[in-house]
């Protein structure tokens, strides 16, 4: 019976996208390059409530059932499309674990197995678990990962995969801030400390997210968890890597965690932030969590060259991205969702314009139940198209673009209110030029080789999996030249 409801509400999803597709049209005239947004439902939805996603390295997205030990794993058709693919259950965590959590730390690492840590909450009760466990998808078995000596709390760490392929984990809550690197072969940890490897931390790792830079060193905005209240902080700061110590890597020129500074101090600070994106050109494209009423998240801009921060537009409406996921799209744009300060419905999608022009307004996916930013996850797939699942539901969607053409003579504003379409193929549609799927899977065709692994490294660096981990991205150059075919069957 519970089956049968998912996907009856699913059909009812989809029916709804595909009679908007219909009623939508695009009437204005245009002559100079653009792009358009579509949605595209699944038409093989899950038949359980999704958690987290993750792209592994044969081209396979690999799923959480929320708030469960259960795993699923999405495969492409015979064609490549991920919206038509098969759904299989794999392996869940080893009954004797008893570990079901929500918001962890998770990754795909160069050979392919999937690491996952901690959790804020473990089987629904907040408890910051320093349980985990990591997969061989050859194997299809999970192996319990003992947590690094020392620690009573992991919870919804940050983490990293480094450029040596070593799996780097934060802990969430000790003051001093630590960290601990995986060694993937013997299933064991090297603590970092405020005395080796971890020194000089600013504050706290709780609610910090950590972006993998061009260099190899992880940056970070700090959230003032752990020392002095300071309403207005801007401290950003920067891991090297190689020497294991934390430098100043400036102010961000505006506030990016929610202090509510203007509105109840540090009694009702959520101390939440937004995600940070590495874009193609190399610099950090960072977003900001607000709940004080009527004000609006920021944004800011690092430049890996220069060291700089450039305040950017601040979120429309006002929104803020309090603990909200992001994808890097094909173009360099940032897709962000966005809220009326944390917890509160509904999210708005936005995209942040690569060219600085600001936020761009975007159609909605239809049919979704009323979510905040804490209700979306997103995953940028390996055939470009980002994945966009709603938490607790079995609603899914992947968005893509296709080109279109602008007015001679408009100017772009801060919020481009452009003439977007909806367009929600019929699955016939998979094999004409407009289908946001034709930019298809290497490996996932009989006549393209399988992806390789130094592919696979590309794919899993593009990935954003949780709340508000950082990214990073692959260069825009490898990643379309490895993952999408001629420019004429792009989306």
């Amino acid at each position: 019976m519970k089956a049968w409801k998912a996907q009856h509400r699913l059909g009812q999803f989809r029916k709804v996208c595909l009679e908007l597709a219909v009623a939508l049209v695009v009437l204005l005239g245009w002559s100079a390059t653009a792009h358009a947004q579509l949605w595209i439902p699944i038409f093989t939805p899950p038949q359980f409530n999704v958690g987290i996603a993750l792209q592994l390295t044969d081209g396979t997205i690999m799923v959480q059932e929320n708030k469960t030990s259960n795993w699923w794993k999405l495969t492409p058709d015979i064609n490549g499309f991920y919206r038509s693919g098969t759904w299989t259950q794999i392996a869940s965590f080893p009954s004797s674990m008893n570990y079901a959590p929500t918001y962890f730390a998770s990754a795909v690492l160069p050979d392919g197995k999937v690491i996952v840590e901690g959790g804020e909450d473990n089987n629904g009760v907040q408890d910051w678990t320093t349980l985990g466990a990591i997969y061989d998808p050859i194997a299809n078995k999970w192996t319990q990962v003992t947590h690094p000596k020392g620690w009573s709390k992991i919870g919804d760490a940050s983490s990293v995969v480094l450029p040596n392929g070593t799996f780097m984990l934060a802990n969430c809550c000790d003051n001093p801030a630590q960290a601990a690197l995986l060694n993937e072969t013997a299933l064991t940890w090297t603590v970092l400390n405020s005395t080796s490897g971890f020194i000089g931390k600013f504050d706290r790792n709780n609610e910090e997210g950590w972006t993998l830079l061009p260099n190899g060193n992880v940056l970070t905005i700090d959230t003032y968890t752990g020392v002095a209240y300071n309403k207005t902080g801007k401290h950003s700061e920067i891991y090297n890597t190689s020497t294991g110590k934390w430098s100043s890597s400036g102010s961000t020129g505006v506030q990016l965690w929610d202090s509510k500074g203007a509105c109840g101090g540090p009694r009702g600070a959520t101390y939440e932030i937004g995600p940070a994106v590495l874009r193609p050109d190399g610099t950090v494209f960072a977003t900001g969590s607000n709940t004080c009423a009527s004000t609006a998240g920021h944004t800011s801009i690092y430049n890996t060259t220069t060291g700089i921060w450039t305040p950017g537009f601040d979120i429309p409406n006002p929104n803020d991205a309090a603990d909200a996921p992001a994808a890097l799209l094909p173009d360099g744009n940032v897709l962000v969702d966005t809220n009326p300060g944390w917890g509160k419905n509904p999210s708005t999608l936005y995209e942040y314009a690569f060219d600085g022009s600001g936020w761009v307004s975007i159609p909605q996916p239809i049919g979704l139940n009323p979510s905040n930013t804490e209700g979306a996850r997103m995953l940028v797939t390996a055939d470009g198209t980002i994945l966009l699942m709603h938490v607790g539901t079995p609603q899914m969607c992947f968005i893509c673009r296709r080109e279109r053409t602008k007015r001679r003579g408009s100017r772009p504003s801060a919020v481009v209110q452009g003439p977007l379409r909806w367009e929600a193929p019929t699955p016939s549609a998979a094999r004409n030029s407009t289908d946001c799927h034709k930019a298809r899977l290497m490996g996932m065709t009989r006549s393209r080789p399988p992806i390789t692994r130094s592919c696979a490294s590309r794919t899993t660096r593009a990935c954003i999996t949780s709340l508000p981990a950082a990214t990073t991205p692959a260069p825009w150059r490898s990643l379309r030249e490895v993952y999408l075919p001629a420019r004429s069957s792009t989306c």
